[in-house]
């Protein structure tokens, strides 16, 4: 069982290469590409030498997974231009401003899940490139006080950011722009609820007409192991929900003498 898993989906990679890059006829070989820039930002702080790095991908779990079950993030990645387009602020702070915005916005995510309907449990801000600490610094304190992104109130230490100072590198071929800098979030939100519980509906919905069933009963798996795994989502869908609640203090009483 994953620990940890970064959400990516079809519809939200093919609308990033369509409206963000510009390309008429998004591949597969394209959308692809931006998940490994996705990832490899992510992890880039593991396998290169950096200033705030960490050990393993354990250390990056361990802050965005408060809990056991609730450990699906959602993902983005800025910026995500083409490589024919070329306007993008030369400044560091500027440049990391634009994409820190780029990011938490829902044109920017690589899932289909709106932030900002949600709250976000934890995060992390990963920076790879030209990046100075103070820079990043001011674009976490922005990210604090960011009123778009309501965050529980029930973690501590809610924000992790990474920085590698080796420039990306885009595959040849690609269609992305080649940059100086850029940065990859994974966000663990209340939000991702409501994706599951659209995702849920969907799959209930071809199970109650035993659509595609008999593939699965084919290769060894019985039926009622479909009811099972719709009660596992059913109840992970409650956890976010429960997670999005504001807690409920229990006032002590006072003894008077």
């Amino acid at each position: 069982v994953a620990s940890m898993c970064a959400m990516y989906d079809n519809e939200s990679l093919y609308f990033a290469t369509l409206m963000n890059m510009g390309m008429k006829d998004p591949k597969f070989t394209d959308m692809n590409r931006i998940i490994a820039q996705s990832l490899s930002s992510v992890t880039a702080t593991i396998r290169l030498s950096s200033r705030m790095s960490l050990r393993s991908m354990e250390h990056v779990g361990t802050n965005l997974c408060p809990f056991p079950r609730t450990n699906f993030m959602t993902t983005a990645f800025a910026p995500l231009f083409s490589a024919t387009k070329c306007a993008f602020p030369k400044s560091s702070f500027k440049a990391l401003a634009t994409m820190a915005s780029a990011v938490l916005h829902p044109s920017g995510s690589l899932v289909s899940v709106d932030q900002r309907k949600g709250k976000a449990i934890a995060t992390s801000l990963n920076f790879r490139g030209d990046v100075e600490p103070s820079d990043a610094l001011a674009v976490l304190t922005a990210y604090r006080q960011n009123r778009d992104i309501v965050r529980v109130d029930y973690t501590p230490c809610d924000i992790k950011s990474t920085i590698c100072s080796k420039l990306p590198i885009v595959a040849k071929g690609s269609a992305m722009q080649k940059t100086t800098r850029n940065i990859s979030l994974l966000m663990n939100t209340t939000a991702t609820g409501g994706m599951m519980q659209t995702s849920f509906k969907r799959a209930n919905q071809l199970f109650c007409k035993r659509a595609f069933v008999h593939w699965y009963c084919r290769v060894g798996m019985e039926e009622g192991e479909f009811s099972e795994k719709f009660e596992g989502v059913a109840a992970l869908i409650r956890s976010y929900e429960e997670l999005g609640k504001e807690p409920e203090y229990e006032e002590e009483e006072e003894d008077y003498y």
